[in-house]
C-alpha cells in the first residue's frame, strides 16, 4: 500500500503529497491477518536480537552464564486491560480476580532471561479458537490450549536462540506444557497451581511431609518426583498422563507468585531430591533460580510504555500495537547494549545506561525531524 494515498486526505498532512498517511497505514493493518502481523513482528525482533547476539557470545562464560546466548526463556502471558463495548469482539478474555479490570487481550511473550539482556524473542495473541489448532484436542473446550502457546513460542525462539532452561509462569501449569517441553528435551521450572485434589493437599501437609527441619542449617522443603498429571494433550485424550516433579519450599515473604503464608510449590525436570542435606540443598538452589525471571515483570511494564494508545476495537490493530511495542523495546535494549559497548563498560553493565522514557523521546525527536 506504499503508493496509496488518503482518500479523504487533510491538506495539510505532511505526507499529502509523497506517500500515505497515518490513516494507509491504518488500512494497511486492518487488511492483514493476525498470522501476517505475527510473521512480519517476530522476524523485526529476531533481528534487533542477533544484532546483538556476537557480542553477546563473547561475554559469555563458557558454563553459559553473565549474559548467556545459550538461553534461559520466560514464557509469560501479558494482559492488556480493555473497557470498551464487547460486541462481536472475538479476542476479548476474562481477567483474574487480582486484576483491577473485568476484560482484556492476552498477549504470550517468550523473553531472554539474562543479565539486564531481556530481549522479547517471541511474541504471539491468545484468545481465539480460530487462531489455536483446537480441533488436535480431545473434549470440548474449544478455546485456546496454553500448551499451543507454549508450542508456537518455543518454535519462533528455537530458530535463532539455543534454549537450556525454560521459567513459565503460573498459567502454563498444565499436561500439554509438560509434554511440549519434555518432547523438545528441555529443562523447566513452573510455579505450580495448588488445586484441590493434588497439589493442594501437598501443601496443606507440608509441616508432615517436609524434611530437613530436624538438623541446623538444614534446607527444609517436600519433593515428589515422577509426579503424574493428567490433561488434555495434543494429538491425545483428554486425561492425558504426563510426568514431572513437585518441589515444595517453605513459605517466603518475598514470594510474589504464590498465595501469602502459603508453601511454594513448583514443578520441574530437574534432577532433586529430598533425601540427604546436601541434595535439599542443591533443590532449594534449582527452584529458586526462577527468581532470576522476577526482573522480567519489569519488561512488561516498558513494553506497555513503548507501545502506542489506540481506540480501534479492530483487534489486528490492537495486536500490531502490542507486538511493535516490543519492537521499539528491543530497539531501546540494543542501542543501549551497542551504547554500553563502544563506551567500554559493557562487561560491568548493571543496569541500561540510556533510560526507556529518554530513548523514546529521542525517537520521537527523529520522527518529527523526518515530517
Amino acid at each position: 500500500m506504499g503508493d496509496m494515498k488518503n482518500p479523504n486526505p487533510d491538506l495539510d498532512d505532511p505526507f499529502y503529497e509523497d506517500g500515505p498517511s497515518g490513516e494507509t497505514l491504518l488500512e494497511s493493518l486492518k487488511q492483514m491477518s493476525v498470522d501476517q502481523i505475527a510473521t512480519v513482528l517476530n522476524f523485526a525482533l529476531r533481528k534487533t536480537y542477533t544484532r546483538a547476539k556476537p557480542r553477546l557470545r563473547e561475554l559469555e562464560h563458557d558454563n553459559g552464564s553473565r549474559f548467556g546466548t545459550r538461553a534461559k526463556v520466560a514464557l509469560d502471558i501479558t494482559y492488556v486491560a480493555y473497557y470498551g463495548d464487547r460486541d462481536e469482539m472475538k479476542w476479548v478474555q476474562g481477567t483474574p480476580d487480582d486484576k483491577g479490570y473485568n476484560w482484556c487481550h492476552k498477549f504470550a511473550t517468550a523473553v531472554i532471561v539474562g543479565e539486564n539482556t531481556h530481549f522479547v524473542v517471541g511474541v504471539c495473541p491468545l484468545g481465539s479458537s480460530d487462531y489455536a489448532e483446537t480441533d488436535a484436542y480431545a473434549g470440548e473446550n474449544k478455546s485456546y490450549y496454553v500448551g499451543d502457546v507454549a508450542r508456537r513460542l518455543l518454535s519462533i525462539a528455537e530458530e535463532y536462540v539455543t534454549i537450556r532452561m525454560v521459567y513459565a509462569d503460573r498459567e502454563f501449569h498444565a499436561a500439554d506444557v509438560i509434554q511440549t517441553l519434555a518432547a523438545k528435551d528441555l529443562d523447566y521450572v513452573i510455579p505450580a497451581q495448588q488445586d484441590k485434589h493434588r497439589i493442594g493437599p501437598m501443601c496443606d501437609q507440608f509441616e508432615q511431609l517436609k524434611r530437613g527441619h530436624h538438623e541446623a542449617n538444614d534446607t527444609p522443603l517436600y519433593v515428589k518426583e515422577e509426579f503424574p498429571m493428567h490433561g488434555a494433550v495434543k494429538g491425545g485424550v483428554s486425561n492425558s498422563k504426563v510426568y514431572t516433579n513437585v518441589v515444595v519450599l517453605p513459605p517466603d515473604e518475598d514470594d510474589e507468585t504464590h498465595d501469602e503464608g502459603s508453601p511454594q510449590p513448583f514443578l520441574t525436570s530437574l534432577d532433586v531430591s529430598d533425601e540427604l542435606a546436601l541434595d535439599r540443598r542443591r533443590a532449594r538452589e534449582q527452584i529458586e533460580t526462577y527468581s532470576d525471571r522476577g526482573a522480567i515483570e519489569n519488561s512488561y511494564a516498558s513494553i506497555k510504555e513503548a507501545a502506542a494508545w489506540t481506540t480501534s476495537k479492530e483487534f489486528e490493530v490492537r495486536w500490531f500495537h502490542f507486538a511493535f511495542g516490543c519492537v521499539v523495546y528491543n530497539m531501546w535494549l540494543l542501542v543501549d547494549f551497542l551504547t554500553q559497548d563502544r563506551i567500554g563498560v559493557i562487561e560491568t553493565r548493571k543496569k541500561p545506561r540510556i533510560t526507556l522514557s529518554r530513548f523514546l523521546d529521542w525517537l520521537d525527536k527523529e520522527l518529527i525531524t523526518l515530517i
